[in-house]
């Protein structure tokens, strides 16, 4: 067979032809995905290409997320418990829980604290001594000397009954830690029998002045300030007056501001 130049370009048009539409459908079926949704490897390395990218993407992402997790701690921090005005809340006033009421009835009849609510009083200069020491209110007390002794029944009567002996330092540091005063801050003063070179008041009696109260209800003023509200019990007939009781919370104690009546 001969061939001429047309009979060659004849030829080779058409070759070229499927040479170039196979080509494309190769580039094609490497980009697609398959008929199992795959995506055969790029070899001409886009992938590798879009991998660095994809990591330094993540880089910056991991960065971006440490600077916020800084920021919310530091957030957090400041904000405290993240309630605005908490300690406020805490301190503000309320009524007392019936446990807290069971806490003050033990409280206000131990013997120390007993005496406080017998007379009442508006203030800690108004306090009458007589009847808050009137049982000793709890402190340790050292018997009479003989010396003592003789001078007591010398100037007052003979004991034949219970005595009560305390010294000015030992009231005063009482006074001092349960209503923020001295002897000498009060108007009515301790009218026990005073030994003077012993510092030592003595008083003499057969009776007592301890009455049973019941708090039956009370509020948190704020402040450390608690007002509890105290019924006399049935047991013991002074009145049936209620007292009003305003405390200062003191350390592990508590500080007597008033006690009145109820009206």
């Amino acid at each position: 067979m001969t061939w001429n130049k047309k009979s060659a370009f004849a030829f080779a048009g058409p070759v070229c032809a499927m040479l170039l539409l196979a080509g494309c459908a190769w580039g094609k079926e490497n980009v697609m995905p398959d008929g199992q949704g795959n995506i055969p490897k790029n070899p001409s390395g886009q992938e590798e290409s879009i991998a660095d990218a994809g990591r330094e993407s993540a880089a910056e992402g991991d960065s971006t997320g440490e600077d916020s997790a800084d920021f919310g701690e530091e957030e957090e921090n400041a904000g405290g418990s993240g309630n605005p005005g908490e300690e406020n809340r805490a301190d503000a006033p309320r009524d007392l829980t019936s446990e807290e009421l069971e806490q003050f009835t033990d409280f206000v009849n131990r013997k120390e604290n007993n005496g406080f609510l017998t007379v009442p009083f508006a203030g800690p200069e108004e306090l009458d001594l007589n009847e808050v020491f009137y049982n000793g209110a709890g402190m340790e007390e050292e018997p009479l000397t003989e010396e003592e002794r003789e001078k007591y029944e010398e100037a007052c009567l003979p004991i034949e009954t219970d005595i009560t002996r305390l010294t000015g330092t030992q009231i005063d540091a009482f006074l001092e830690r349960k209503a923020g005063i001295t002897m000498e801050n009060v108007t009515k003063k301790l009218d026990w029998f005073y030994l003077e070179e012993s510092d030592s008041y003595i008083f003499q009696h057969g009776d007592t002045n301890y009455c049973l109260f019941i708090c039956t209800g009370g509020k948190y003023l704020g402040e450390d300030i608690y007002e509890i509200h105290c019924s006399v019990s049935e047991e013991y007939v002074i009145d049936d007056m209620e007292r009003v009781v305003t405390l200062r919370k003191n350390g592990e104690d508590y500080q007597f501001i008033s006690s009145v009546l109820s009206m």
